[in-house]
């Protein structure tokens, strides 16, 4: 999609935004054979840009995997300690599904042909995270301001 988006129609593009809400749908319909265990398909660590050295030890439950990201946290300034205890609260909210998840839908992982996605690819991160993961992994690198981000912000779910 990458190299294409700039000549995309608007129609175009919008149904490569529902083919990926599709499989995304598709995805996150799957049973964690786990239960809760956040972790990569084969239940052991996870990989993912969101940490220093990319790697995160692969968790039982919701809770120990806020500790593990709270741990790996490095706060540089005044504005990152204020949200780092922020972070802190994630525990008590309302937990979250765990879905299987591609880690890194960023655009240039997706193949589209002829208007239509054809492949996605780059799966090294794919792994059982809390369903809200797909989404904050593509703002970790980009920020909503990109195109490619507020299209996905547009997803449902």
């Amino acid at each position: 999609v990458k190299s294409v988006i700039s000549s995309l129609s608007p129609d175009e593009l919008h149904t490569i935004m529902q083919e990926l809400a599709e499989i995304l749908d598709c995805m996150q319909s799957y049973s964690n054979p786990w239960g809760t265990r956040i972790c990569g398909v084969d239940r052991k660590d996870i990989y993912s840009g969101h940490v220093p050295d990319w790697h995160i030890n692969a968790c039982n439950d919701e809770c120990s995997f806020y500790a593990t990201l709270l741990q790996a946290a490095q706060a540089q300034d005044e504005e990152g300690r204020a949200m780092l205890e922020k972070a802190k609260k994630m525990p008590t909210l309302f937990p979250h599904d765990i879905v299987f998840t591609h880690g890194d839908l960023w655009y240039h992982n997706i193949m589209a042909d002829q208007g239509h996605i054809s492949s996605i690819v780059d799966w090294e991160w794919v792994g059982w995270l809390p369903e809200y993961w797909e989404y904050t992994s593509i703002l970790w690198w980009t920020g909503i301001q990109m195109p490619w981000a507020l299209q996905l912000a547009l997803l449902p779910g």
